[in-house]
């Protein structure tokens, strides 16, 4: 099992100075930086895996870092700067997760608390996407959680 972050991404618009054209499918290669640290990353796309996201566009995302582990620094809530040479969009942390397979397409997702490290709820890929067929509702209520998780703990 592995422990990685999910959350949202948002990329800016081309015109916002982000990405000229959308992402490769599956994940961006990226750098996320927390504090005045750049962490190497992958953000994997939660809903459709084979979906290329466009400027301008948001989506789910787990947050995989590549070169070291920086979960302990992650508060829900927490805004991270997406970089590709320059700062292209945003990754709000949401929730630690736990994957039971990490490179296994019907994985599962152990939702946890931030801050104490319960675990919430569980949901396979599939579970995740018949549950939440509009990842923007799902967005919305990752992004409500984040908020309220953030003013429980500051």
């Amino acid at each position: 099992m592995s422990t990685t972050c999910l959350g949202i991404l948002k990329l800016h618009s081309a015109t916002e100075g982000g990405r000229s054209q959308p992402t490769p499918e599956n994940c961006l290669a990226c750098v996320l930086k927390i504090d005045e640290h750049y962490y190497d990353a992958r953000l994997y796309f939660v809903f459709s895996p084979n979906r290329r996201v466009s400027p301008g566009e948001v989506e789910v995302a787990e947050a995989v870092f590549l070169t070291a582990d920086p979960l302990h620094l992650i508060q829900p809530g927490l805004e991270l700067p997406v970089w590709e040479g320059r700062e292209i969009g945003t990754f709000t942390a949401s929730h630690l997760v736990t994957l039971s397979w990490p490179h296994n397409p019907s994985r599962v997702f152990i939702l946890f608390d931030m801050e104490g490290g319960r675990p919430r709820e569980a949901y396979s890929s599939k579970e995740l996407a018949e549950k939440h067929r509009n990842p923007c509702d799902w967005i919305e209520e990752l992004e409500v959680d984040a908020k309220e998780n953030k003013s429980d703990h500051v």
